[in-house]
């Protein structure tokens, strides 16, 4: 299995809360992406580029808790929501009471992991999302992310 493999489980579940979706999107800093960010936008009302309302970001990763907290973490720091996402099988035949440790630091840090079935495309919360940011809508921001996420669909269809 690869990173990769998780990303229509987790593309299925941000499309139903309403957001599009890009793939290995960056805010900007060289070298570092998220690997599935979901922007939400308002309704387009007489403007080219619509409000937007919430940006969330999702990290995928096979094992290694530490090290997925850690790019959640970056994550977080420029989207509304941070959340890391993690093989289903990697929590039935891994966790142990160490690992019980770095589950708590995801609600501590205020990020949300997440439990992928890849066969089933089912998405559940290991630990829930602590943080809840406002909606934002500076100018900026929102023509950004609108470039942001016009160029991650034009990767992903290979345009």
């Amino acid at each position: 299995m690869k990173e990769r493999d998780m990303r229509p489980a987790v593309t299925d579940w941000l499309v139903r809360m309403g957001y599009r979706v890009g793939y290995e999107l960056s805010p900007g800093r060289v070298g570092f992406y998220a690997d599935v960010v979901g922007v939400l936008f308002a309704p387009r009302i007489g403007r080219s580029i619509p409000d937007l309302l919430q940006v969330v970001a999702v990290e995928l990763k096979l094992r290694d808790l530490p090290g997925v907290l850690a790019q959640a973490r970056w994550n977080a720091q420029w989207a509304h929501a941070s959340y890391a996402a993690m093989p289903a099988e990697f929590f039935k035949q891994k966790m142990t009471r160490a690992r019980q440790r770095h589950l708590d630091e995801f609600g501590d840090s205020g990020i949300g992991l997440l439990s992928v079935n890849v066969q089933s495309g089912d998405v559940r919360f290991v630990v829930s999302f602590g943080r809840n940011y406002p909606p934002y809508d500076r100018g900026r921001e929102r023509r950004y992310w609108w470039r942001v996420y016009q160029r991650g669909i034009r990767k992903e269809i290979g345009k």
